[in-house]
């Protein structure tokens, strides 16, 4: 019987066979036996698809276990049924958001709506109308609170003027509890469990074509009770300098690479003894005529990249057992991240690096001290250099040739996302996504195929969760594979204009806002 020797065919047979199937046909042969099943799972051959779908190269799986696995579950994994569609809302929706983990999410609308839902039920916990409660015209952002506690909402009130109003969700109970009201401007994010961002514009009372206005970061302590948010505690972050326009879509990412962050170590270090970068590297003993630059470049990667040692450490050959640097200083660190305009052509992304325990220890530190008087201009300084020390520029800048439109992160705060439209730069306007390591502070090779159709809003909402992309373009919500880019794997259409998404970070669900209705989509097979 013939069947008898489809066990026996060799393997070198089979993969030259299977090589030249298209991708349907070699999940079918992955029926026939056991064998070729095993044979057709081989990542030999699903490289090539990957290369063919995705225009990029992959070695091994960097989800699965193998690349047979890896594209199953792109492709069945990805959310393209609309599972539900919630229409009993009365109001124009603007917003929605999950929490980190998942737990909730919230929702916003017109006349300054809120809901807050619990993720895996779907079910309500309680609707708040923060107009008629705090007397507010809209709601502006929503954010959860790193443990999901809590949930800040910025919003205008009656006079022009925002705040943030917090909540504890109470799931004994389902409901929330109203905390506080706190003076916000501009941004609202959690910097931590105890604090929140805010940005205080202060607008140049002199005309000056160099400085525009000061962004004062401040951060506001979340209080656990009525009581405590009589008297709020105010921590001052940081003054920025705005020579354009003003920073916009603030982020904080508590992930801070060690590469970046030792980089930025040794910049501060060399500027405080008048060297520079160079010079510093140099110290560390690893120029070598006999090997080449990029052997260099190698070794100094795998330099900064190890636990064990500090740079005072790798210097003096020594380890850190008895150093008391700083390096070995437990540090509580994040990443500020934002972006900037310079015009309509060229955008930028700042990063800082904040060590948020020092700056509590130095803002401990002026409140013992009496009030120091202002440090005078010298007669050497105009305007703009004056200013320049008294604010604080960005550890580390990405430029961009396009007006960046949003930022978002992946869950792990990992990757940076920024969605850049190039309708100046293009004869075929176009808006694209890009990503960026923060591991190593630049942009991934991979690009996002099939760029977005020009925006008829200025905002572009986007979203990421473990495995995939989703950014929108009017009444449509595109779907692209996070890690391995390339063209995208779907589109969904929406009958309203798409105002906001977003996506589970762990389970493969998708929130879609527009009109007064709510669209859920859910993958339309198990992964």
């Amino acid at each position: 019987r013939m069947d008898r020797g489809w066990d026996l065919l060799p393997a070198e047979l089979l993969l030259d066979i299977f090589s030249h199937l298209p991708t349907a046909s070699l999940v079918n042969v992955t029926a026939v036996c056991t064998w070729w099943r095993a044979v057709a799972r081989d990542d030999c051959l699903w490289r090539e698809i990957f290369m063919n779908e995705f225009h990029s190269f992959v070695s091994t799986a960097p989800v699965c276990d193998g690349l047979a696995d890896e594209y199953g579950m792109i492709k069945r994994g990805c959310p393209s049924m609309l599972a539900e569609v919630v229409d009993d809302f009365y109001y124009e929706l603007d917003d929605v958001a999950f929490s980190p983990q998942g737990s909730f999410y919230a929702v916003s609308g017109k006349e300054a709506m809120i809901c807050v839902y619990e993720s895996t039920t779907r079910l309500l916990i309680e609707e708040r109308d923060l107009q008629a409660s705090l007397g507010w015209t809209r709601v502006s952002s929503l954010a959860f609170s790193p443990d999901e506690l809590c949930l800040a909402v910025r919003g205008m009130k009656r006079n022009g003027k925002e705040e943030v109003a917090t909540f504890e969700i109470c799931i004994v109970e389902a409901c929330l509890h109203f905390i506080c009201r706190l003076p916000s401007s501009n941004c609202s994010p959690w910097f931590n469990n105890n604090w929140i961002l805010s940005n205080e514009i202060y607008p140049m009372n002199i005309d000056s074509q160099f400085v525009k206005s000061i962004s004062h970061l401040q951060l506001y302590k979340r209080h656990s009770s009525k009581k405590e948010a009589r008297e709020p505690k105010i921590l001052s972050l940081m003054k920025i300098l705005n020579e354009h326009e003003e920073p916009f879509n603030f982020l904080i990412s508590p992930f801070v690479s060690r590469r970046f962050r030792r980089i930025i170590d040794m910049a501060r270090e060399a500027a405080t003894e008048g060297k520079s970068l160079s010079s510093k590297l140099n110290e560390l003993d690893l120029l070598d005529q006999s090997v080449n630059e990029e052997t260099q470049m190698d070794k100094l990667k795998q330099l900064l990249d190890r636990d064990e040692r500090c740079f005072p450490c790798y210097i003096s050959r020594d380890c850190e057992r008895g150093c008391s640097c700083e390096c070995h200083v437990d540090r509580d660190e994040f990443l500020l991240i934002y972006g900037r305009h310079e015009d309509e052509i060229r955008s930028r992304i700042c990063l800082h690096i904040v060590d948020l325990r020092k700056a509590i220890d130095d803002d401990e530190k002026k409140e013992k001290e009496e009030k120091g008087t202002v440090e005078e201009p010298t007669p050497e300084d105009d305007l703009y250099s004056y200013l320049s020390r008294q604010t604080t520029s960005p550890d580390h800048e990405i430029i961009l040739d396009g007006r960046l439109l949003h930022l978002s992160l992946s869950p792990d705060h990992r990757y940076l996302y920024a969605t850049v439209n190039m309708s100046p730069r293009s004869v075929s306007p176009l808006t694209e996504i890009r990503s960026f390591d923060l591991q190593t502070m630049v942009a991934e090779r991979g690009l996002f195929y099939g760029g977005l159709a020009p925006f008829p809003n200025t905002t572009t909402p986007t979203a990421a969760n473990e495995a995939f992309l989703f950014s929108s373009t009017d009444e449509c919500v595109v779907v692209w594979s996070r890690v391995h880019h390339g063209p995208s794997l779907t589109r969904l259409s929406h009958p309203h204009p798409v105002r906001a998404v977003a996506a589970h970070p762990h389970a493969k669900l998708l929130l879609v806002a527009g009109g007064q209705q709510l669209h859920v989509w859910m993958p339309a097979f198990s992964s």
